[in-house]
């Protein structure tokens, strides 16, 4: 094995080491690559760097992440929403975002986390559904069907009137 010289040499390794990987998934499943394809330009065209992707709730865990995971933890009385509120809104599912986001808090600016976060969500969506309905639904049909019917479903999910709505306006009600 030869030793790395500096971090440019290091990077390189590993992103051919993972081009290699994905080049026997991508080969084998090549509807999923167009997928990811399709997912990746739809980030690209949402994505405006410099600017906080927001909601409705405007609640950025990631701007304090030690004090947003006390809050999730012990706020039953949220405080910090206009003159107080119940937690009533399901603050818990926040808990695998906030550890996330302190994990990617590391390399990725503040800015981008959010955007990160919600663009990896996406693309997990129509690959799942993608997988789902290859492996189970469509799993006693022929390969080519499976595939066709598979990039359709995935497909679908990625472009249908709710999921566009919900990455035009984040966190509507």
């Amino acid at each position: 094995m030869k030793k790395v010289a500096n971090s440019d040499t290091i990077i390189g390794h590993m992103l051919s080491k993972i081009k290699e990987r994905s080049k026997g998934i991508f080969a084998s499943h090549p509807s999923a690559f167009v997928l990811t394809l399709f997912t990746v330009l739809v980030c690209a065209l949402n994505f405006t760097p410099g600017t906080f992707l927001t909601g409705w709730d405007t609640l950025h865990p990631e701007f304090d992440l030690t004090l947003n995971l006390k809050r999730v933890f012990f706020g039953v009385w949220r405080e910090e929403q206009g003159l107080g509120a119940l937690a009533v809104h399901a603050h818990m599912s926040e808990l695998p975002r906030i550890i996330f986001q302190s994990i990617i808090s590391v390399v990725v600016s503040v800015d981008s986390q959010r955007y990160l976060y919600f663009f990896l969500m996406l693309l997990i969506g129509p690959l799942g559904v993608y997988v789902f309905l290859r492996d189970l639904v469509y799993k006693k049909a022929s390969l080519h069907r499976a595939e066709i019917a598979s990039f359709a479903g995935g497909l679908f999910y990625l472009l249908n009137l709710e999921g566009i709505l919900y990455n035009r306006l984040i966190f509507h009600l």
